[in-house]
C-alpha cells in the first residue's frame, strides 16, 4: 500500500525536527565549552618553554611561540607527554 503525501511529509518534517534538535544540543554543548573558564594561570610574561605553556592551560601537541633571550622562536611541544 502506498503512503499518502501527507504521511510522507509528516515523516520528513519529523526527521528534520529531530535533526534540528540534535544540532541544537550539539551547539549548546559547544557554547558551554566556550563559556567554561580555561584551566590554567597567567604567568605574567611571555612563555619561555613548553612547561610555561602547559601551566597557562595549553593541552594540545603543536608548535608554539616562546621567548628565547631577545628572540621569539617557534617550538614543538608534546603536551600529552609533558616534554
Amino acid at each position: 500500500m502506498q503512503e499518502s503525501t501527507d504521511v510522507k511529509l509528516t515523516k520528513e518534517v519529523k526527521g528534520l525536527l529531530t535533526g534540528q534538535q540534535k544540532q541544537n544540543t550539539e551547539l549548546e554543548e559547544i557554547r558551554k565549552k566556550a563559556d567554561t573558564p580555561r584551566v590554567g594561570k597567567s604567568i605574567n610574561r611571555m612563555p619561555e618553554n613548553c612547561k610555561d605553556l602547559h601551566a597557562m592551560g595549553h593541552t594540545l601537541n603543536g608548535i608554539y611561540p616562546v621567548r628565547s633571550g631577545n628572540y621569539i622562536e617557534m617550538v614543538h611541544c608534546e603536551m600529552t607527554t609533558g616534554k
